[in-house]
């Protein structure tokens, strides 16, 4: 739901003239979604664990008026586009296996997964009559990860490693505020991450130790062809860091005190800018861009907490303790 209200009559002099000083409804649009979904789950041998399950969910574009000069009703609504029912649907299933080949020493993991993403109001909103309306179609990812995992010191050590990939088909492409957005190629993304983590239990007479350290590589690209700068500029996705480390380190000390230091390091995010101004009347071409490196940003934190009797606890916390600022240099963090 959006309204709008004038600030005042020399600011905004048409919205005073017809509308009036008092909030005045602009849009009104709404869905409902629904979901159903079934899975199971069988345990062989007790070293391996499958699951299977699908959802069907459907949206249903059930409330769409907007106001046009002064005249404030019903407009035109996207035309359907599901399966079944609905305004739009999608099947959406999911596997995973789980195997133990040496119980409390080795894990296999394996996972798959298809997923469907809806346009939203605000997408649809732009949709204004029949001939923007270019059959926007959901966004459908392809999604699969397999890992390995160790376990040392019954349990107490434990180092994974994951492969993880992700296709994006038909994805929602916004080219501007005033045209309705259309469905694009694809994006793939691949990477690796690979987690150390340690419960070391009592070391001392008063101190547990536990922690965790991880590094995680993305290879993500664009693999769209479209002539349209806002949605094509390059091969490279933008506020996308390549490499990105995290860390966790817990000690809890037999006084109920809690210290907690956690953080993330960030590198490889790209921005594109300019390389050179097209001539005149020129064809498009992505030669136009150039990629710069964003800031590599080192986000810390701290979190002190005290138990106090058998129910309370006071804690102090401290974020970005070495004040730098994320990857979008507009979005501080």
């Amino acid at each position: 739901y959006q309204q709008d209200q004038a600030l005042a009559a020399a600011e905004s002099p048409s919205i005073m003239k017809w509308m009036g000083k008092d909030p005045d409804p602009v849009g009104d649009h709404g869905t409902h979604v629904i979901s159903v979904a079934v899975e199971d789950e069988l345990r062989l041998f007790d070293r391996l664990k499958l699951s299977a399950g699908v959802s069907y969910d459907a949206q249903f574009v059930t409330l769409f008026k907007t106001r046009a000069g002064v005249e404030y009703g019903e407009v035109y609504v996207v035309k359907d586009r599901s399966l079944l029912a609905g305004t739009r649907d999608a099947f959406n299933p999911v596997v995973s296996a789980v195997y133990d080949p040496i119980p409390r020493r080795l894990r296999l993991r394996l996972a798959g997964s298809f997923k469907a993403r809806f346009p939203t109001l605000s997408e649809y909103s732009r949709i204004t009559d029949e001939s923007l309306d270019q059959d926007l179609r959901p966004e459908r990812s392809y999604n699969a990860n397999a890992g390995v995992e160790l376990f040392f010191l019954d349990k107490k050590l434990s180092v994974r490693g994951d492969y993880f990939a992700s296709v994006v088909d038909d994805r929602i492409a916004k080219i501007n505020k005033d045209e309705p957005p259309v469905n694009v190629d694809r994006i793939v993304a691949q990477g690796a991450e690979g987690i150390v983590t340690a419960t070391l239990g009592r070391i001392t007479g008063f101190l547990e130790l536990s922690g965790s350290l991880g590094y995680t590589y993305v290879h993500a690209r664009n693999h769209d062809e479209s002539d349209e700068e806002k949605v094509n500029k390059g091969d490279f996705i933008e506020k996308v860091p390549e490499h990105q480390v995290t860390a966790d380190l817990r000690l809890e000390f037999s006084s109920g005190t809690t210290v907690n230091l956690w953080g993330r390091f960030l590198q490889g995010a790209l921005l594109y800018v300019m390389a050179e101004a097209p001539e005149e009347f020129s064809p498009y071409s992505t030669e136009y861009f150039a990629t710069m490196e964003l800031h590599d940003p080192v986000m810390l934190n701290a979190r002190v907490s005290q138990e106090l009797f058998d129910h309370f606890e006071a804690h102090v916390s401290v974020r970005n303790i070495l004040d730098d600022y994320d990857v979008d240099p507009f979005n501080p963090g």
